[in-house]
């Protein structure tokens, strides 16, 4: 893996497959809007745990309303 590639995952813009990652959108009751990168990308910077990816991912797919009082999306 080249350093970019190794670069772009640890900050959450390339998944371990090769992939690019998908911006979302987490919206608190209130109205703020937050945007990352990934979904890892919040996972660090809002200090989730790493299990708690599936929780927001199933938000994102429209399988869950809301998760640690946020309504997650895909951008």
């Amino acid at each position: 893996i080249s350093e970019n590639n190794n670069l772009a995952l640890k900050l959450g813009l390339l998944s371990k497959g090769g992939r690019k990652s998908k911006k979302i959108i987490a919206e608190d009751c209130l109205g703020n809007i937050k945007e990352f990168n990934s979904i890892k990308d919040a996972i660090l910077k809002l200090r989730f745990s790493n299990t708690d990816y599936h929780n927001i991912s199933a938000c994102c797919n429209g399988k869950k309303k809301e998760f640690n009082n946020y309504k997650w999306r895909y951008l």
